[in-house]
């Protein structure tokens, strides 16, 4: 039977007492792992640290896509699932996910559902490794891997994106973008993993500027000769929708292309 570990990050002492309260059903081959960025030395919960199947891990990294690639290089499960510190799991969740590996052995990326968000996923279980439906995009905690395709160091977070770096999303997204320009068997499978009512980021009513940041440097990133069009694209529905002012949006998200362009390296080339 094939081990899952949850992989959930955290921050700070209140981050802790949020995993306290997550729940967290004790699965027959399932185990959590706990990255705790900036604990500052306070102790572990005792409803936590009572438990065989969680540990925790520590570390004062400052973003993060740091913290999830900490909680990476800790895990031990042979399918590792990314998690936050305020989900939901069921047992039913858990197991559909081992048994998602199990029945597919040459699936070595996944992404699944989550329930609480208006989002829009295929019917069917459906490839990524050559394209993404129109209208679907990742979120973290859809994600779930074999530990071996971390053999190739590439394979991670990018720390120049997502909460609390320099762009405010996106690590996600070019993470996904990695392990298919490595080549991996990446699919989405319609299954419910978790359960997820709080705000993600870019849900405010208005974008804030660092996920404008994050947007124009993804959007460079992975399309390196169409990203002005998309630019422009984007900043016309944000304004549209009266997410974002029309110029400020534009010349944000576009600053932080041209910033990315010349200053982040692409993950998938090493």
């Amino acid at each position: 039977m094939l081990r899952l570990e949850v992989l959930i990050s955290t921050c700070r002492p209140e981050g802790i007492t949020r995993v306290a309260a997550m729940t967290l059903p004790r699965v027959r081959g399932v185990g959590y792992l706990v990255s705790w960025q900036q604990s500052e030395g306070e102790p572990v919960p005792r409803s936590i640290a009572e438990r065989d199947d969680i540990r925790v891990t520590r570390n004062e990294v400052t973003c993060l896509s740091a913290n999830r690639n900490h909680a990476l290089s800790e895990a031990t499960g042979e399918v590792l699932l990314i998690a936050d510190d305020d989900l939901s799991f069921t047992r039913e969740g858990l197991e559909g996910v081992i048994g998602a590996f199990a029945l597919r052995p040459s699936m070595q990326m996944a992404l699944f559902r989550f329930d609480g968000a208006e989002k829009s996923y295929p019917d069917v279980e459906t490839s990524l490794t050559r394209a993404i439906p129109k209208g679907f995009y990742a979120s973290s905690i859809e994600i779930a891997l074999r530990r071996e395709c971390l053999a190739d160091p590439r394979l991670r977070f990018p720390t120049d994106f997502g909460l609390g770096a320099r762009y405010g999303c996106g690590e996600e997204e070019i993470f996904l973008h990695t392990g298919r320009r490595l080549g991996l068997d990446v699919r989405f499978i319609p299954h419910t993993v978790c359960r997820h009512d709080g705000p993600s980021t870019g849900s405010a009513s208005r974008v804030a500027d660092s996920t404008l940041r994050g947007y124009g440097a993804t959007i460079a990133l992975l399309y390196p000769t169409t990203w002005l069009p998309r630019l422009l694209l984007k900043a016309f529905r944000g304004h549209r929708s009266d997410r974002m002012g029309l110029l400020h949006g534009l010349r944000i998200m576009t600053g932080a292309a041209f910033s990315a362009t010349f200053k982040v390296r692409r993950p998938w080339r090493g």
